[in-house]
């Protein structure tokens, strides 16, 4: 549940500035759709980054286990007890995709209660206390 608290304290951050959009004839639901778009947008790059760094990690997977066996003077994966000599791995796009939407969906779940709010501001509520 520690998603909603960056987005609630960007909405306390930003009451001013909702005020002066309401102020200026922005409606409620225009404010909500605005902080909507933007929870969407940060999930869209943060997903793009994180499947990058995760591919990335995956392809390099046994270079780094070779490294750690270097450095460690151990080897980390024996084969006479694993039977593997090194990592497999196997990426398949449905689970790829289902974790990126899985995200996406949980992202915008914890983006609408601090949208709604920001779009039932009160314009006078708001800009009074600024």
């Amino acid at each position: 549940m520690a998603l909603p608290i960056p987005r609630f304290t960007f909405v306390v951050h930003k009451t001013r500035e909702i005020g002066l959009l309401k102020g200026l004839g922005a409606s409620g639901r225009q404010i909500m759709l605005l902080f909507l778009s933007q929870s969407v947008w940060w999930e869209w790059s943060g997903s793009r980054w994180a499947l990058g760094l995760g591919l990335t990690a995956l392809a390099w997977r046994n270079e780094f286990l070779h490294l750690m066996n270097r450095v460690s003077g151990h080897n980390l994966l024996p084969a006479a007890i694993y039977q593997i000599g090194e990592l497999p791995s196997e990426i398949l796009p449905r689970d790829l995709a289902i974790i990126c939407g899985g995200s996406l969906v949980i992202c915008v779940l914890a983006g609408l209660l601090p949208a709604w709010k920001a779009g039932r501001l009160d314009p006078v509520e708001a800009l009074r206390h600024e």
